[in-house]
């Protein structure tokens, strides 16, 4: 992979920040969302495809690598079943609903369509193993669901979201909120416009 930061500030003669949709929607979320009264989450950005954000003490964490928030704790058989918005669409298609592209779902989606049940029941055991997980790891004041996941989509997953088990001692600890995006917009979009200001003045 060539790092197309130093080309591009080369080119443009001025500083360049480049980085994913879900980071970027992490740090719209951490600015003119959650973050007004949450210092450390979890931002879960639906797409076509799917991944995370962090934000640990209002700053995004981008890891040794800048991967911090790629998923990857499904193996190749288990890649369809998760949560990524592109599966849902394939099954609405296949269900007879027309659909043309994530943002139409976003605007039309209507919860009672044929095949939203199934890709629901399908999904579920791998976004809870993933919102467990992230739970043990990071101990975070909240998990965002974001990106272009339509409002009652979000709403019946997170219903529908479960912690496992009790704690060793019989007294579980404290969970993270689990709750949608606070960020009036495209976080992804606003965090993107918001990174140089970050970087320069918010520090």
């Amino acid at each position: 992979m060539i790092d197309l930061q130093p080309v591009l500030e080369e080119r443009f003669g001025m500083p360049v920040w480049l980085e994913n949709n879900a980071t970027t929607a992490a740090i719209g979320e951490s600015l003119v969302g959650v973050g007004a009264w949450a210092s450390n989450f979890i931002y879960l950005s639906f797409n076509f495809g799917f991944g995370a954000g962090v934000v640990i003490n209002g700053k995004p964490y981008f890891g040794s690598h800048g991967n911090a928030g790629e998923i990857t704790l499904y193996n190749d058989e288990e890649s369809i079943n998760r949560p990524a918005l592109r599966y849902l669409l394939e099954e609405l298609h296949q269900k007879g609903v027309q659909v043309d592209s994530i943002e139409d779902l976003r605007l039309r989606f209507d919860p009672n369509w044929p095949g939203v049940d199934t890709w629901l029941k399908r999904i579920q055991p791998t976004l809870d193993r993933l919102v467990n997980a992230l739970s043990g790891l990071f101990d975070p004041q909240a998990v965002v669901f974001g990106g272009q996941l339509p409002v009652e989509l979000g709403k019946r997953l997170i219903a529908a979201t479960t912690f496992w088990g009790t704690h060793r001692y019989n007294s579980p600890p404290p969970r993270p909120r689990l709750l949608l995006s606070e960020t009036n917009g495209d976080a992804a979009a606003i965090g993107a416009a918001l990174v140089p200001l970050k970087e320069r003045f918010f520090v």
